[in-house]
């Protein structure tokens, strides 16, 4: 005898108007751009009303910062499954190689944060303090990595290897170039090589003293 008003035990939950409108949201704002893809296009894709997105998100700008702050979610997530802190050299180099995988993937269509800072002119919009937070978090990954590296001069590096990381990112798009990540690991690299050797060689004027005193 069927039970009235229970779903059946195999059927899964609906998911809810609040995901539909966020997954639909982070589709098309990564895809066509955030300010290209109307409100409308979001809802009719999510299959949801007005009254639904501001019920949830109060308005499109809050649907920016909520698609910005899945997107940094997913990318820390990764980052930290894959990267450990104490990882140094290795983590950095291996982060590089997480970018190149991203940059060859079938989705990728930039950095989204480089993307998204292109169109939110406004430093008073929400999805700029999501951007702070994450620029934040990427700067003292590559700090703390550096750090157990044993490189020195790490706050001049730091900003290097970030500034490598994000034109990297750039190059994918503007040259169409799939190998810019490997190139910029490759550069990483050297930087790596140059600034963790030179600690364990003495300076010109340790060596200039070294010779004096042998020689007497």
């Amino acid at each position: 005898m069927k039970r009235r008003g229970r779903p059946p035990k195999t059927a899964a939950p609906a998911e809810s108007v609040q995901g539909r409108i966020l997954d639909s949201a982070c589709q098309l704002f990564y895809k066509e751009g955030v300010r290209a893809t109307g409100i409308e296009s979001v809802l009719s894709k999510a299959g949801a009303a007005k009254a639904s997105l501001y019920a949830h998100y109060g308005s499109k700008d809050d649907l920016v910062k909520a698609y910005l702050q899945r997107r940094a979610q997913e990318w820390r997530t990764r980052v930290q499954g894959s990267i450990s802190p104490t990882d140094g050299r290795a983590g950095l180099l291996r982060l590089f190689e997480m970018l190149e995988d991203f940059v060859r993937s079938e989705e990728f269509r930039g950095c989204p944060f480089l993307n998204a800072a292109s169109e939110l002119a406004d430093p008073s919009h929400p999805g700029r303090a999501v951007m702070r937070r994450q620029r934040a978090w990427l700067h003292g990954l590559v700090r703390g990595l550096l750090s157990t590296a044993g490189a020195r001069e790490q706050d001049r590096l730091s900003r290097a290897v970030v500034a490598l990381h994000d034109g990297a990112l750039a190059s994918a798009v503007l040259d169409g170039d799939a190998g810019a990540a490997a190139a910029a690991r490759f550069a990483v690299e050297q930087l790596l090589d140059a600034a963790i050797s030179s600690r364990a060689r003495p300076s010109r004027a340790g060596r200039e003293s070294g010779r004096h005193r042998a020689a007497h």
